[in-house]
């Protein structure tokens, strides 16, 4: 990466900001209007979200007018000179405050990226047959172009018919049908983030992020750099804080290790019961770390989370025999563990800005040990290691940005 002398740590500047109506017939140039920039992202959103405080000392909101028909292409320009366009739709504007003694007012612009409003405004009522992936290529390419989708394959033909859903809610309604036989997680997620949309189990974005590269690698602790490694700043948490560790009450009563699924068949009037145990299963799954330790020990798990007598959660399931196999016996249970688990260690840090991190990034985190330590401290032998980002909320302000990321994993390093 060629570093920008212009831009400081953790600065950025704003290359681009053209306000135009909907026909492109009217356009302005706002940047210098622009005070503050905040931007939402995360793997549990199918939107990334945008809101830009605007100091407005020419009545754009009425003259130009605001009306919730503009978009706006916002061009920022991160430390390493990477340049990132946002292509957003205005949707509403609030927190007008007025400022008499300068007849002039600010406001805050609501903006969605721009597939948004294809999609609140599009209902799908259709049959779609092949493999789920097929299906969400399908929905991506008709009706959300703006950008690329990351998709993993799913295994099973099937066929829906979509009642009147919109894309969006269609890609997620096919989230939760999808079945893979390679990552038995079935966890799919649907998101969108600052460069694309993806369609993955978190076990396959943890597959292919493989062997990571220096850049994806953070630390926290005193700094002694010279003027000369101003750069490895990038890389140096400004705060880091666990967020999360355990929660057993919640273990218990969502069945994230032990759970009962109920399968009915309405056509021959029966059901079968079927006792899924996520401690023999966690071999199976691809985890965070290559290195990682069982939830609970043999002992606990037998007195407290046994098949026979520690079942507290049952999930019902539909399906006919005659229509083949749909595998949601199987797809309800592992999706449902592997996603408690993947948000129950969490950790809180702050970086400075950049374009090259987002949510579903996975990151390794270098944590010094929590104890006092007369000397060089190792490496904490828990929390440290690689996470998976889940939520960053983006400030931009007065030319410095700051990035505040949630980050999880779904397991601990060391036994």
């Amino acid at each position: 990466m060629s570093e920008s002398k212009v831009i400081d740590i953790g600065m950025f500047e704003i290359t681009k900001a053209v306000l135009s109506n909907s026909d492109k017939s009217k356009q302005n140039e706002i940047g210098m209007l622009i005070t503050d920039i905040m931007v939402n992202e995360s793997i549990y959103s199918s939107y990334v979200g945008v809101d830009i405080m605007i100091y407005d000392t020419h009545a754009l909101s009425d003259e130009f007018p605001i009306v919730g028909e503009e978009t706006i292409e916002l061009t920022i320009l991160d430390y390493y000179a990477k340049p990132m366009t946002y292509n957003l739709h205005v949707y509403a504007i609030n927190e007008i405050a007025p400022d008499d003694k300068s007849d002039s007012q600010s406001y805050l612009l609501h903006c969605m990226t721009s597939d948004f409003m294809v999609s609140e405004t599009t209902r799908i009522q259709q049959s779609m047959s092949g493999t789920v992936s097929e299906m969400v290529k399908t929905v991506h390419d008709q009706y959300l172009k703006s950008k690329e989708i990351d998709i993993e394959a799913t295994d099973s033909h099937r066929q829906f018919v979509i009642p009147s859903f919109t894309p969006v809610e269609t890609i997620n309604f096919l989230a939760r049908k999808a079945f893979s036989a390679t990552n038995k997680s079935c966890n799919f997620m649907f998101f969108e983030n600052r460069e694309k949309y993806v369609f993955k189990t978190h076990e396959q974005i943890f597959k292919d992020a493989g062997e990571l590269p220096k850049r994806n690698t953070f630390y926290y602790g005193e700094t002694k750099l010279d003027v000369n490694e101003r750069s490895e700043l990038m890389n140096h948490a400004i705060m880091m804080k666990p967020k999360r560790r355990f929660n057993l009450i919640d273990t218990v009563r969502k069945g994230a290790m032990i759970s009962e699924v109920v399968r009915i068949d309405p056509g021959t009037r029966s059901f079968t019961s079927t006792i899924y145990d996520h401690g023999d299963e966690f071999a199976n799954y691809q985890h965070s770390d290559a290195k990682s330790k069982e939830y609970h020990t043999a002992d606990f798990r037998s007195k407290y989370l046994s098949k026979e007598n520690n079942v507290v959660n049952t999930f019902l399931t539909f399906e006919e025999s005659n229509e083949g196999e749909r595998a949601y016996a199987e797809i309800i249970p592992r999706r449902n563990s592997t996603a408690f688990y993947l948000r129950s260690n969490a950790m809180e840090m702050e970086i400075n800005g950049c374009n090259d991190i987002f949510a579903g990034s996975v990151l390794n985190l270098i944590i010094p040990e929590m104890k006092f330590k007369n000397g060089d401290k190792d490496n904490h032998p828990n929390i440290s290691g690689r996470y998976l980002v889940e939520t960053i909320n983006h400030t931009m302000s007065e030319k410095k940005w700051s990035m505040r990321l949630t980050m999880i994993k779904d397991s601990f390093v060391n036994g």
